[in-house]
């Protein structure tokens, strides 16, 4: 890795994370346009600066944004729409890069429709409009996501043989809707446990999969694995993680960069939806209404443990093609807080939980570091 690429990296790594922790911090009239949501008829809160909306099954209703252009020339946006899902660190996005959940019926993508792309002129400003549908056997639950808009020409890339900076802002506005104006209860199952590798790391990973159509708030996993081999453990705890309806993430313990062979016992706790009164204690005090316990085994054989070192080592002496987006989001959505009162959870402060949320974020994001 040469020199600059060092400074480079965490440089790079540092600007996305504060991206994705303080996205309201961008000043609208700074970027070439702005994006503002029409608060629809249907919606439940009016108050609110994204889309929930209550839509009857069998038919539609008409999302719309306005769009301004601040600058002295036309400009071409893209829209497009996004099923909301849970990454990796246990947060929802709207990037559609995963398969769905095979527990998702309905997803936004499939009901809410509009054009691709709108010209906007120079001062000037456009009314967009999308369609969302609902199907006539849309069921209990919620169908969560956003629609997302971008200009077409405006990113820049920095590049090196090793490292590439790409600038980018988008506008995502987060779109609820439900048939009927009720909650329901979140529901967690957990996978197969497996040893693999994520961002060139050996993990093991634990699938964590939500099974209801509602979001699932404060989760908070307390996840050990045992090398019943060699005696070495490994450990990772992470609290206010966030699951979209009817969607899935790894939740993943690190191994070294040689991983031994051998069975690992791995045993989790997670917890879920905050309470006061909970019935479930978790390690640090807080409380919860909901638990899941896992126990379970995974053995890695000497065959694949050296195929995964080997892995591993074929990237040393230099960085594979890494593509480091610092992206400026403006996200017209629920807070960590406003998701759990909206959705039947009970919410601490809603500072508070930003707080937690960011130091939570700072947590995962060196996890692996």
């Amino acid at each position: 890795m040469t020199k600059h690429a060092k400074i480079l990296l965490p440089l790079a790594a540092f600007a996305l994370a504060l991206a994705f922790i303080f996205p309201m911090k961008v000043q609208a009239a700074s970027l070439p346009f702005s994006v503002t949501p029409v608060v629809s008829h249907l919606q439940r809160d009016k108050s609110e600066s994204y889309y929930d909306v209550i839509v009857k099954p069998g038919t539609s209703t008409k999302l719309q944004a306005k769009l301004v252009n601040n600058t002295n020339k036309a400009i071409t946006v893209n829209a497009k729409v996004a099923t909301a899902q849970t990454n990796d660190s246990g947060m929802v996005d709207y990037t559609d890069r995963k398969t769905a959940d095979s527990t998702l019926k309905t997803k936004l993508t499939a009901i809410l429709t509009g054009a691709k792309k709108v010209t906007i002129p120079a001062k000037g400003t456009v009314t967009y409009t999308a369609t969302l549908a609902m199907p006539a056997n849309h069921g209990a639950g919620i169908t969560a996501g956003a629609l997302i808009f971008s200009p077409q020409t405006t990113s820049k890339t920095k590049s090196s043989a090793n490292f590439a900076v790409k600038n980018q802002y988008q506008y995502s506005i987060a779109v609820v809707t439900r048939s009927v104006d009720s909650t329901w209860l979140p529901q967690l199952a957990v996978g197969k446990t497996k040893i693999t590798q994520s961002e060139y790391k050996n993990v093991i990973a634990l699938p964590l999969h939500n099974t209801s159509a509602t979001f699932l708030n404060q989760l908070r996993v307390e996840a050990k694995a045992t090398n019943e081999t060699t005696g070495k453990q490994y450990k990772r705890t992470v609290a206010n993680m966030q699951m979209a309806p009817n969607s899935h993430f790894d939740y993943m313990l690190q191994l070294p960069k040689t991983a031994d062979a051998g069975t690992y016992k791995v045993t989790a706790v997670a917890y879920y939806v905050q309470d006061a009164n909970g019935a479930y204690r978790a390690a640090d005090g807080t409380r919860y209404q909901y638990r899941k316990q896992l126990k379970q085994t995974v053995v890695l054989t000497k065959k694949q443990a050296k195929q995964m070192n080997k892995t591993l080592q074929a990237t040393k002496g230099g960085l594979p093609w890494f593509v480091y987006a610092v992206s400026l989001r403006c996200s017209q959505s629920p807070s960590l807080g406003s998701w759990s009162s909206l959705f039947g959870a009970r919410s601490n402060n809603s500072s508070a939980n930003a707080a937690k949320f960011a130091a939570s974020l700072s947590e995962r994001r060196n996890a692996y570091a």
